[in-house]
Order: C-alpha cells, then sequence, then structure tokens
C-alpha cells in the first residue's frame, strides 16, 4: 500500500525542508509568542504615545515582532545544507511526535502513516473514519485544493485593478514557464484555445475553479502546477516568497487562536480549551502534510483504481455485467429463501421448546395428582377403620365427625381424579401438536437445506472464478473455498470494495498496521464499508490468512 513516505521520497530536497520547517514552526505555542508579541508592540505604542504628550525622557523602545516567516526563515537556514538521509530521519521524527501517543519511533512506516492521516482527516466532516487510510489521502487532498482555491478567490475579490494586472501577469510568467507539451495540457483541461494569465485569472474566480483545479491535479500532474501558478499568484496576492503551503498552514492555524476572540481570549481559556486549540493545529499542519504527501505521489489517486481489481467489469462490457447482475439476484433470491426457512425452523424449534416444557409441567402436575389420589384413599381407608371399630360405635358425634373427613376425602380425590383425566387428555393434546411442529421441523429443515445446496451449486462458479482471478492477483492471501463461500453471498460492488481493502492489505509492507486493533480471539481486522468486517492473521512468512468477511451486526444483512 502506498502512504505517505513513498509520497515524500519522491519530493525534492527543499520540499522536505519545507515540511520540517512547517511541523517545527506551525505550533500553538509559537503562534501564541507571535501573537504576543504584537500585542506587547501594540501596548509600547500606546504608552509611548500617551507618555509622549508629557514628556519624551519616558520613552520606551519599542520590541520589534518576530513573524512567522521569521521563524520560518530561521528554521531553514538550519538544515537547509542537510544530507537527505538526515532530512528524512528529522521529518519522520517530526511527524511522529504529532501522534506519539498512537505510534513510538520504531512504528514502521505504514503504521506511523495511518495514525498522521487518522488524526489529519479529524478535521473533515466529509472523511467517514472506517475508510481505508488511502480513501482519507485522496480525500484530505481534494479538501486542500478545495479550501486553497476558496482562500485564493477571496483574495481576488478584494483586488484593486491595479493589483489584479499585476496578478495576471505573474501568472502569465508562470505559464511562460511551463513546457510547450505542459501548456497544451492545461489548455485541454481548462477548455481554452489560447492560456493566457487573463483566462486562468477569470477562470479561477468562478465556481467552477475547485473543479478545474482538480482536474489539472489529477491529469496533469499537481505539484508542476502548484509550484508554477500557485506560486504566482501568491507573490502578488500575499507578497510572500515561501511556499504557498507554507503560508496557508501558518495563517488557517493562526486564526484558529486570533479569530473574533483574539489573543486576549486565548490567554483567558482554561488548558482544556488550550489543549484542544492545540489539537486543532496539529491537524491542520498534518492535513497539509498529507496533502502535500500525496501532490508528490504524483497524479494518480492513492486508492486502487477500480480497473485494477480481479472482478472489476468495465461499463462498455454491458453483457458480462447484466451477467453478473443475473446471478447476484438469483444468488440473492436463494439465500432469502434459505433465511427465510433458517427463521421458520427457528421459529418452530421455539414452539417445540414451549410444548416440551408445557408436556413436562403437566406430566409434574399429572404425577402430583397421582400421589394425592394414593394420599387421599389412604386416608379413606385409615377413616373407615376407625369408624368400624366397635368400641366407637357408642359415640356418635365422634362417629359424625370420621364420617364428614372421609366425604371430605372422597371429595378431594374425584377432584384429583379429575384433574388426572384433565392433564392426561391435555398431555395426548400437546404430544400430537409436539409430533406436527417435528414434522414441520423436519420439512423446514429440508428445504433450508435444498436451497442451501442450490446455493452451493450456484456459488461454485462464482467462488471458482473469485479463486482462479485472486491466485494471481494477491499471491500472498491464503485462504480455503469457506471464506471464498462467504464472499460469494454478496453483491458485485460489496465484493468491489472488499478487493479494495485487499489490494491495500496484499501491497502494505506492514499489514498488521492496517488493523483497528484485535479482536478477543488475536485477529486483525479491519472495516471494508460502514457495514462490513474482514479478519485476518499475518503469518510469520508475512503471509496473510484471511479469516472471516461478514456484517457488522450478528443479522446479517447481506444487500
Amino acid at each position: 500500500m502506498p502512504n505517505i513516505f513513498d509520497g515524500f521520497n519522491k519530493a525534492q530536497d527543499k520540499d522536505i525542508i519545507n515540511q520540517i520547517v512547517l511541523l517545527k514552526t506551525i505550533t500553538f505555542s509559537n503562534l501564541l509568542k507571535v501573537e504576543g508579541r504584537k500585542t506587547l508592540k501594540s501596548t509600547t505604542s500606546a504608552i509611548n504615545f500617551i507618555t509622549g504628550i508629557f514628556t519624551n525622557k519616558l520613552k520606551i523602545e519599542e520590541p520589534i515582532p518576530k513573524t512567522i516567516e521569521d521563524i520560518m526563515r530561521e528554521e531553514t537556514i538550519k538544515i537547509q545544507d542537510f544530507s537527505r538521509d538526515k532530512l528524512n530521519l528529522i521529518l519522520k521524527r517530526e511527524l511522529q511526535e504529532k501522534v506519539k501517543d498512537k505510534t513510538t519511533i520504531q512504528s514502521s512506516d505504514d503504521e506511523l502513516s495511518i495514525a498522521i492521516v487518522d488524526k489529519a482527516s479529524k478535521g473533515f466532516k466529509d472523511i467517514e473514519d472506517y475508510w481505508i487510510s488511502e480513501q482519507k489521502i485522496d480525500m484530505i487532498k481534494q479538501n486542500f485544493i478545495g479550501r486553497m482555491i476558496c482562500s485564493i478567490q477571496n483574495k481576488m475579490n478584494k483586488q484593486t485593478r491595479w493589483e489584479r494586472e499585476k496578478t495576471e501577469q505573474e501568472i502569465q510568467r508562470s505559464l511562460d514557464n511551463l513546457s510547450i507539451e505542459d501548456q497544451e495540457k492545461i489548455k485541454n483541461i481548462l477548455k481554452v484555445n489560447k492560456l493566457t494569465g487573463e483566462t486562468v485569472y477569470k477562470i479561477l474566480t468562478t465556481t467552477a475553479a475547485s473543479t478545474l483545479a482538480l482536474n489539472i491535479f489529477g491529469q496533469f500532474g499537481g505539484y508542476i502546477f502548484l509550484t508554477t501558478i500557485m506560486h504566482g499568484l501568491f507573490t502578488t496576492l500575499l507578497g510572500i516568497t515561501l511556499p504557498f503551503a507554507a503560508y496557508t498552514t501558518a495563517t488557517s492555524a493562526l486564526s484558529i487562536i486570533t479569530g473574533p476572540i483574539g489573543i486576549l481570549g486565548v490567554l483567558g481559556f482554561s488548558i482544556y480549551k488550550l489543549n484542544k486549540g492545540n489539537n486543532k493545529i496539529e491537524q491542520e499542519v498534518l492535513a497539509q502534510s498529507v496533502a502535500m504527501a500525496a501532490f508528490f505521489y504524483g497524479n494518480k489517486p492513492m486508492t486502487p483504481r477500480l480497473e485494477i481489481l480481479p472482478s472489476w467489469i468495465p461499463e462498455e462490457d454491458k453483457e458480462s455485467l447484466a451477467k453478473e447482475k443475473e446471478q447476484n439476484e438469483i444468488i440473492k433470491s436463494l439465500l432469502k429463501k434459505v433465511d427465510n426457512y433458517k427463521k421458520e425452523n427457528e421459529e418452530i424449534s421455539f414452539k417445540l421448546e414451549e410444548a416440551n416444557k408445557d408436556i413436562r409441567e403437566k406430566k409434574m402436575a399429572l404425577d402430583l395428582a397421582r400421589k394425592n389420589k394414593e394420599k387421599y384413599i389412604e386416608n379413606i381407608h385409615q377413616l373407615q377403620e376407625k369408624l368400624n371399630n366397635e368400641q366407637l360405635l357408642s359415640e356418635q358425634k365422634y362417629n359424625e365427625k370420621l364420617n364428614n373427613e372421609i366425604d371430605y376425602y372422597n371429595k378431594l380425590f374425584d377432584e384429583a381424579a379429575n384433574n388426572e383425566l384433565k392433564l392426561v387428555s391435555r398431555i395426548e393434546k400437546l404430544e400430537k401438536e409436539k409430533n406436527l411442529l417435528d414434522i414441520e421441523k423436519k420439512e423446514a429443515i429440508n428445504k433450508q437445506k435444498e436451497y442451501e445446496q442450490l446455493f452451493d451449486k450456484k456459488a461454485e462458479k462464482v467462488i471458482q472464478c473469485i479463486y482462479d482471478s485472486w491466485k494471481i492477483h494477491f499471491t500472498k492471501f491464503i485462504y480455503d473455498k469457506k471464506f471464498l463461500k462467504e464472499v460469494a453471498k454478496y453483491s458485485y460492488d460489496i465484493r468491489l470494495e472488499l478487493e479494495k481493502v485487499l489490494k491495500v492489505l496484499h501491497d502494505a509492507k506492514d499489514p498488521k498496521a492496517l488493523s483497528r486493533g484485535n479482536m478477543h480471539n488475536g485477529d486483525c481486522h479491519v472495516a471494508v464499508t460502514m457495514a462490513y468486517r474482514l479478519s485476518y492473521i499475518v503469518n510469520a512468512d508475512n503471509t496473510i490468512t484471511l479469516k472471516y468477511f461478514h456484517h457488522h451486526k450478528l443479522q446479517d444483512r447481506r444487500y
């Protein structure tokens, strides 16, 4: 998988120096110092003005405030003669410092890159957390271009006529420095017959400017455009000679603490808010670094392109797409029937469990009723023996009491016998219902198996196609037919999303770095979309065992 260091490796020494300077200079403490010096100068000037009304003897020497640009130039001088190896080492150290809570100095380039991109992406609402790092990098680059164009347009709208003409001249000078071939490429993208500073100026002030800029970056080679036309724009618009990215980062970061609240408001913040401000500035700086790395990487996106994926079918091949769609619909229909019979089976199993529970309870009640019958009969026999005893015949009252007790137990016996008959009848009925449920369950199981077999037969061809293409494209992966069978259950679009992630995972120098933590069993896992997850194991020989591909939730909504 390409990471931000793959982009930096293609950059020139001066570009790496600029990145190091940005990372070292654009910090919360430096920005506070700059604003503090400005405030001190303003305060000193105000004091001198007031005291000057009365006397010149108390005049205080006004400090010369140091700007962010001054600090950048000083830092540049310190490292401008360093070797490339040393510059690369410093850059990595400065980047790691920004994400030291997630990485160590021993972290691999992949691990460090992912942590940096994750932090940088937090500042963009349109970037989803579950996206792979390459998608985030491409979107950060796109957002950065959008912000840059917006910033330029705001400055352009405030220009006087003289300033506009001067800007057009600078753009023209930058265009003239391009080769004829590069000029032709820009003309084709902008759809103009003649490429002039005036033409480019007009286009940059339109609402379509961001889209056109993206096309130029995507098709022409972003960094060439960056260092020519943009240089001309920023030289005139802002009157600076530093790389424009350095300025945009500095100003956007500065605006965080010098907005409506001003410096005094910042100084009154709580520690929590200060830390929050620092985190926001680091996100801005890292977003700029990520965007620049993407520019250095080249005009192709880092996210795997659809046309390089094993299962991709060109839009022109309508027949193959139609077959794929038809196949998806058949598999979807079969799986739906399997799920329906599985659900029916579960419902019947629940009813059977309830029936068995009911039968057990009724049999226990029947057993109790029979025991009570025996107990009542024994009580009646004992009372009759007493009644038949000749010594008690003369005691009439006592005899009546015994007769009443005998009647009482006879009644209990009759109730128990009655209850026994009802329970026997109820148990017989429940047993019949249970037998019917058993038959229904067997039918549901048979139907489920029938459709599973139909799915297996239909999926065989899909599984074989996936297997044949994956073994060519993904030589490092280990997987079995069971894994491929799970993949075959899902739609063509979901399979392409999976293959994007697999491409990144396969090409990664450090595959473990892609994992969003370990699962309870120690497996690595990565999100494929918001709903789907891939789990895998990185083996000692650097092969990767693909274990599961499934929906996040227990209820498997495949489509």
